[in-house]
């Protein structure tokens, strides 16, 4: 189990923290599988602008939920392996595997986010080399219906978001006319009345409307409140866990609400199918057990080395703590730092209680930047920075101030006070994973990233006070690494 954290100060760097998750899970009872579908950039038609980050987020959530890593298939367009490219003959591959992967009492999952056409009566989603008049390059919704007819899980759902209200399209690029994208969203809609038995579709708007991508959120509007709702917003009868029903309930009342009060409009997601009661009440996601990083069990060693580092990992008990911010605690920061937006401080609410229901281990330290190049050169691996070209962040002693450029590495960010002892800094979340793959396979144990509850329950180590070391703001420079007036001392 491997954590990494964003220091999200002016200097934009990040360091990784690393804890551990014991033993192998064993793939035992009912299985959660998804399929997630984002589709941006378009070879014949008018690009989207967040179906790849929607999709991507949303894997993200749903592992973070419980659903097991390997069983979240994500197929964007920037995938590095060809057979994750959302192209239709890859789209349609990875659905008949899935379907055949299933078992009784199983979930399946299947998220489609891109653009949609209605072909002679037909409803298809549109892959990455779609033809919008050619039905041989599109993907026809009812034979995704047709192939989970035949799965045997005991929930199949699909979460349809391929209606969107985008802007004009480029020169070059196909446009779906206005009244073609309002036919088209009728008829995913009208859809529904042909799902076979124990098949549920999930649409992001009603019969006529467009789905809204909206840019503060990062996010189409509906996908926003999916995330928000799998984070712990949707869980109304606070037993830390999400049914379908639950999900449904909050992400279609705050998208309806949110599309009326910025845009005007009306977005009202669906939930259709034969739904039975057991179907609703089908618990999607866990907010306690399904996201802890390991159980430990019996007289659990309370500190342990790794033996191809030596990073030191110490054992965090069980227990429950307040996370969040109330409104007071969130009007005390906006007044603390003035460079701090309100917008930006939403993921903070509401506070709510969080069970850790197991112990598990922690990184004692940050990783250093010796025991990551240890990683870097045994495995021969290039970082995101390395890759895009575009190269980390740091500071710029001659200009006097951070920023991006592309010399910008882990070992070289305008520092020149670094040693291999410093915590390593411009690694992605990407990097991070890859270090926690690595290790794992050379310590014959499994370490990942944490998720967000068990980071702050470790940080807040029991303490009840504004900051884990007290109430008092002045004195974070004490215990975090932040930028205080001794930044700009930088050489």
């Amino acid at each position: 189990m491997q954590v990494l954290k964003n220091l999200r100060g002016p200097i934009g760097l990040c360091a990784i923290w690393l804890g551990m998750f014991a033993g192998a899970l064993a793939a035992e009872g009912p299985q959660r599988w998804a399929l997630l579908v984002g589709v941006n950039q378009y070879d014949y038609a008018r690009g989207l602008d967040y179906c790849v980050s929607d999709q991507r987020a949303l894997s993200e959530a749903l592992t973070a939920a419980g659903f097991p890593a390997r069983q979240v298939t994500l197929m964007v367009d920037d995938a590095s392996e060809r057979r994750l490219q959302p192209t239709r003959t890859n789209v349609k591959t990875q659905i008949e595997l899935l379907v055949k992967l299933a078992r009784p009492g199983d979930m399946v999952l299947i998220g489609l986010s891109g653009h949609g056409v209605l072909l002679e009566r037909t409803t298809y989603f549109c892959p990455s080399d779609a033809k919008l008049d050619d039905a041989d390059t599109l993907v026809s919704l009812d034979w995704v219906y047709q192939q989970l007819k035949g799965c045997q899980a005991d929930l199949r759902l699909v979460l349809m978001d391929a209606c969107r209200n985008v802007p004009p399209t480029p020169a070059g690029r196909r446009a779906i006319d206005p009244d073609a994208l309002v036919a088209t969203s009728r008829a995913f809609a009208q859809s529904g009345s042909r799902l076979p038995e124990g098949v549920l579709l999930l649409n992001s708007c009603s019969e006529g409307e467009f789905a809204q991508e909206d840019q503060p959120l990062g996010h189409g509007v509906f996908t926003h409140f999916l995330l928000e709702g799998l984070k712990g917003k949707a869980d109304r009868d606070g037993d830390q866990k999400i049914s379908l029903q639950e999900l449904f309930s909050y992400s279609s009342k705050e998208t309806s609400l949110y599309v009326r009060d910025k845009y005007a409009g009306l977005q009202r997601p669906t939930l259709q199918g034969k739904l039975a009661v057991e179907a609703l009440d089908f618990e999607l996601a866990s907010l306690s057990s399904g996201r802890l990083p390991m159980t430990v069990t019996g007289s659990a060693t309370k500190e342990i080395t790794s033996k191809t580092t030596g990073m030191k990992l110490v054992l965090i008990p069980a227990g429950e703590f307040t996370m969040g911010s109330s409104e007071t605690e969130i009007e005390n920061l906006l007044e603390d730092f003035s460079d701090v937006k309100r917008s930006n401080l939403e993921d903070e609410q509401p506070a709510h209680r969080v069970k850790i229901s197991e112990p598990f281990y922690m990184g004692k330290y940050e990783v250093t930047l010796r025991e990551f190049l240890l990683f870097y050169h045994d495995a021969k691996y290039q970082l995101d920075c390395e890759k895009d070209g575009k190269g980390g962040w740091g500071y710029d002693s001659s200009a006097e101030k951070f920023g991006q450029k592309a010399q910008y590495r882990p070992w070289e960010w305008g520092y020149a006070g670094q040693t291999m002892q410093h915590p390593v800094v411009n690694v992605s979340w990407n990097d991070a994973k890859a270090f926690c793959d690595w290790l794992s396979r050379k310590d014959g144990q499994k370490y990942r990233l944490p998720t967000e509850a068990e980071w702050e329950y470790a940080c807040r180590a029991g303490t009840t006070t504004r900051h884990p070391g007290g109430d008092r703001t002045s004195e974070l420079a004490g215990i975090a690494n932040i930028a205080d007036q001794s930044a700009k001392r930088i050489p």
